[in-house]
Formats: C-alpha cells, sequence, structure tokens
C-alpha cells in the first residue's frame, strides 16, 4: 500500500531505504555536515520513497560547490562539473552531488544558457521539471522541503509541472516524454494544463537527440502501464515528431497494452518487443523498421532482436493454414521454429495484433508445440568433420549439409549417432 503523502515522516522514508544506499548517503552526508555543509536526497528517489516504491539510486544535492565536494571525498568522477554536478564513489555506489543552482535560457532545448549557483532547495526546485521530483530529505534529521507543492500533488495523485508547463518544456523537450511515462508509471492524473502544454509545446522534442528518445521509450516499454504512456504522447503528438515511422495507430496502443507490461518473451526484452510493435504497423516490412531503428540510434543488439522477433512471426504467421509437414525437414523447421529464443515473443506479438481474431493462430501454436514436444530433446549433432569424412567438401555445400541435418535430427530422421551418420552418406549426391 502506497503511503499517505499528506502524513509523512521523514525518519520512516529513511529507514526504507536499502541499506546498501543508505549507509553511503549517511556517511556522505555526515562528512558533509562536519565541513558545515548539508546534504539533501532529492528527486525520484524522495518521490518513490513516499510512494512506498523501490528506489534505484540516491542522488544528493548541497550549496557546496564542486570544487570543495572534490576536496572532502577521496573518489569522485567530474562527470558534469560544468553544470554543478560530482559523482561521489562510497561503498561501491556512485552517488551524484549536485549543487543547488538556478538555470536561465535553453537554445539547445536541453542545456541551460546560464546558470547560477544558489544556497537552498527553494531556489534549486525552481529548475527542476515536475513537483513531484522537487522534493528533498535531510538524510540525517529526516526533515523534509517540499517547495514546490510537491506532497500535495502526490496526495491529489496528479503530476504538475514545476512553475508553467509551458515553459518546463520549451526548455527541455526530453520532459514530454518523461510526463507520458510519469503519468502511466506513477499511476497519476494530469494536473490542470500539463496536457494542453505538452501538444502546444510538441515541436520541442525536435530538439531532443534520438539517443535521448530511444532511452527515455525503453522506460516508457519497461514501466507497468506503456499502453497508457503511448496513448498520452499520441495525443499530444509527441511521437509523431519523435518515433520514426509512427502515426497515430489504436491497433498498435491496444496491441502495446496485451503484449506487454514489463514481458520478457524468451530472449527477447520488454523494450525489443514493444518496439516490434510500434515500429512495424507491417511486420513484414522489415527494411523499414532496420531503417527507423537505425534513426533512433539503436544498438545492433536492440536491432537485430527486433528484426528477429518480426521475422518469426512472419514465419508463424505462415503456418496458420499450413497442412502437415511433408517431409522431415519441414518437420525440423517448424520444431527448430517452435524452439528459437524468440518464439515465445512473436506468439505473444501476433495475438496481441490478431486480438479477437487470434484463434487461428493459437491453433498453429498449439501444432507447433506438440511437434517440438515429440521430437528428441537433445538431437545428435554432426560437425563439419563427419560431414568431410562422408565426402562432402568445404565450403557452402558443407554449411548446407550440416544445416539439413539440425533438421533432420529435430524433424527424426534419426535418434543416435549410427543413424546420423548414415543419414550423411545417403543424403550426398553422387558425383
Amino acid at each position: 500500500m502506497e503511503k499517505d503523502a499528506g502524513k509523512i515522516d521523514g525518519n520512516s522514508l529513511l529507514s526504507a531505504i536499502p541499506v546498501d544506499w543508505r549507509e553511503p548517503t549517511l556517511a556522505i552526508a555526515r562528512t558533509m555536515r562536519e565541513a558545515g555543509e548539508r546534504a539533501w536526497i532529492v528527486g525520484g528517489g524522495v518521490r518513490d520513497l513516499i510512494l512506498g516504491r523501490p528506489i534505484k539510486d540516491i542522488d544528493l544535492v548541497s550549496a557546496a560547490l564542486p570544487d570543495r565536494v572534490e576536496a572532502l571525498f577521496e573518489r569522485t568522477v567530474a562527470v558534469g562539473k560544468a553544470f554543478g554536478i560530482i559523482v561521489i564513489v562510497k561503498d561501491g555506489k556512485e552517488i551524484e552531488m549536485a549543487t543547488f543552482r538556478r538555470e536561465r535560457g535553453y537554445s539547445d532545448s536541453r542545456h541551460p544558457d546560464l546558470i547560477e549557483y544558489a544556497e537552498s532547495p527553494a531556489v534549486d526546485a525552481g529548475r527542476r521539471d515536475f513537483t513531484c521530483n522537487a522534493l528533498y530529505l535531510d538524510p540525517l534529521t529526516g526533515e523534509i522541503e517540499d517547495p514546490a507543492g510537491g506532497l500535495a500533488d502526490l496526495r491529489a495523485r496528479q503530476l504538475r509541472c514545476v512553475g508553467l508547463p509551458e515553459e518546463r518544456f520549451r526548455e527541455d523537450g526530453l520532459r514530454l516524454l518523461r510526463a507520458g511515462r510519469f503519468l502511466a508509471a506513477l499511476d497519476l492524473q494530469p494536473a490542470e494544463g500539463l496536457l494542453a502544454a505538452m501538444e502546444a509545446e510538441r515541436e520541442s522534442i525536435r530538439g531532443v537527440s534520438p539517443e535521448r528518445v530511444l532511452d527515455e521509450m525503453s522506460k516508457v516499454l519497461r514501466g507497468p502501464d506503456p499502453a497508457r504512456a503511448v496513448r498520452v504522447l499520441s495525443d499530444a503528438g509527441v511521437l509523431d515528431l519523435s518515433l520514426p515511422g509512427w502515426s497515430r495507430n489504436d491497433l498498435a496502443v491496444s496491441a502495446l497494452g496485451r503484449v506487454l507490461p514489463g514481458a520478457e518473451r524468451g530472449e527477447v526484452s520488454a523494450v525489443a518487443l514493444g518496439l516490434a510493435v510500434l515500429l512495424a504497423p507491417d511486420p513484414t516490412d522489415l527494411d523499414s523498421v532496420a531503417d527507423r531503428l537505425e534513426r533512433l540510434k539503436s544498438s545492433k543488439e536492440l536491432r537485430n532482436s527486433v528484426l528477429t522477433v518480426l521475422r518469426t512471426r512472419t514465419q508463424l504467421d505462415a503456418l496458420v493454414d499450413a497442412a502437415e509437414p511433408a517431409d522431415v525437414l519441414e518437420r525440423g523447421r517448424r520444431v527448430a521454429l517452435a524452439r528459437d529464443g524468440s518464439f515465445e515473443a512473436a506468439v505473444s506479438l501476433a495475438i496481441a495484433r490478431a486480438a479477437d481474431s487470434s484463434e487461428g493462430i493459437r491453433e498453429a501454436v498449439a501444432r507447433l508445440r506438440a511437434l517440438s514436444a515429440e521430437a528428441p530433446p537433445e538431437p545428435v549433432a554432426l560437425t563439419a568433420k563427419d560431414a568431410m569424412e562422408a565426402g562432402y567438401q568445404p565450403g557452402p555445400e558443407l554449411g548446407d549439409v550440416l544445416r539439413r541435418a539440425g533438421l533432420a535430427a529435430l524433424g527424426g530422421a534419426f535418434e543416435d549417432r549410427e543413424g546420423a551418420l548414415a543419414w550423411l552418406r545417403d543424403s550426398r549426391s553422387p558425383s
């Protein structure tokens, strides 16, 4: 049960921090206090503690300037020193320490043109995106500072920007995607004017790099209600400007809700499966999907995973009305399909897309699983040496016969090594 955000005991929040995060945080805060500084836990960590959600990391903020933070701690990394950010490495944890600051001007739609260091949470809160992320918790005393009214907004179950939402979205277009993600992930309702501001400032997303778009969309797809987040972002016109190939697609949003959330199907991640839904209105047009993933600057691994599940889905679709396998090789192909690491994801994707007309797919899947259950759990494997001793020449011929031998084993052509070697000899064309 989530905690009542209107009755917050800061010390109870601190006790809920996992010990592997709490101890280094307390050690840092004590060092700061001994130096005459005061450190605060800030942002999503405080928000999630209040909501009773697991925390993923801890961010700190103080009035100490970056040079002073570096001088106080033995191991630091200056990841964003120009913006007042130093990472402190303590007990194996990397904890970000930022200096209170105000920011002005965002000509590149991401970084402030002017930074002025400040002395208090009240000033620092003005630069943050949403009120629920502008909460400050003293790790030593349990005191909570709430300059932007985030506690009241959490109590009302609403997402509200700090200050004018139009200005916040104009400063950094990524906040548009974050708004959709937080509404869905935290099960909040938009504050008055939030959705209108998202639509009015949707052009700000054009200033966000593809890498940042993909990273944020990946968080959406791993969340508890990705369909809601996508619907919000689509309604605001944000996805049309940030997700290559996207056009308003209620079928895709509905399918996303059925295939996700949090799905891990076989060897396919929730992110790959979600992108297979969003980027492939036509699952057979792999060239277009590959191009969209390239434009998002996806990793090769992610791109291959998305394309693989779409290929498997296409093979599955082709078997909906297929007759029984005519020979052992075709039987082996179907067993191999059912055992492929992408099969469960492809099944989930196909059924989600088909919605109420999925009976044919379900029947095809049942037949494939039955074939797989009948096939040898560990089929006999032949080597290149086996094939060459049977008279096959190195090159394409060798690769082809080993591929067919693998399918024949799955199809039940032989059960032991002796039978496999006999199959190799019998399959060789007369010279």
